[in-house]
């Protein structure tokens, strides 16, 4: 394994031009349009965006081109060697899927409480159609352990942009809007019943991304 693995950091010279690359690609070929900036906090926290596109990741980074965004990518993309080199450099640390991976949480505590914005897809995964999948509840936890709000987010286009399969970018309109922030403490202070507080908390962030969502013009939800 990687020695990096054991210590988060980012390379800031190439997080700022990985940023800017994007923001020049994607500005002009894409039409790329950035909504609710202004709700993000000055300090840390943590950004949820849905996930529908392989180019979500550089649709974030280009949307926060002032501004240092780290990341919590599959571990099997750190296997890759010119891929690793890229992505560690922008920003991006290992977690291991589907495992508790408690080394990535502590990584991504100590981002946020070094003031960095996080950038975590929630969902755990890419939706396979397009559509919203249930919020993993390590965001809860995270969002717990180091007191940093939760800003919602919706992407779409991307998946037009760059389709399921295909290595060609289309120029075609890619669009995120980023939410009112959520305080995992104010929410469970005021949390009724015996329920889960960190699944009603992941529901409560995947209720603010598809409301991004919609305010963009799409559907989260196949039956809606």
């Amino acid at each position: 394994m990687n020695p990096k693995y054991n210590t988060p950091g980012v390379t800031p010279l190439g997080s700022w031009f990985l940023r800017h690359l994007f923001w020049i690609v994607m500005r002009p070929w894409n039409h790329m349009k950035v909504v609710g900036k202004e709700n993000l906090p000055n300090g840390p926290c943590i950004l949820a965006p849905n996930h529908i596109s392989m180019i979500d990741p550089p649709v974030v980074s280009a949307s926060m081109v002032d501004r240092i965004v780290t990341y919590l990518g599959k571990a099997e993309l750190f296997e890759v060697p010119v891929v690793n080199y890229f992505i560690w450099r922008a920003g991006c640390m290992p977690v291991q899927q589907n495992s508790g991976d408690r080394r990535a949480i502590r990584n991504a505590v100590e981002m946020l409480t070094r003031g960095h914005i996080l950038c975590l897809f929630s969902e755990g995964t890419r939706s396979a159609d397009g559509y919203l999948l249930p919020i993993q509840k390590g965001i809860s936890m995270i969002a717990k352990m180091s007191g940093a709000p939760v800003v919602p987010a919706g992407i779409v286009g991307t998946r037009d942009a760059l389709m399921p399969g295909d290595n060609h970018l289309y120029p075609r309109p890619v669009v995120i809007s980023y939410g009112k922030p959520i305080s995992f403490q104010q929410f469970s202070e005021h949390f009724e019943g015996e329920g889960d507080v960190m699944e009603a908390f992941a529901q409560r962030v995947q209720q603010g991304i598809a409301e991004q969502i919609r305010n963009l013009g799409g559907k989260p939800y196949r039956d809606e």
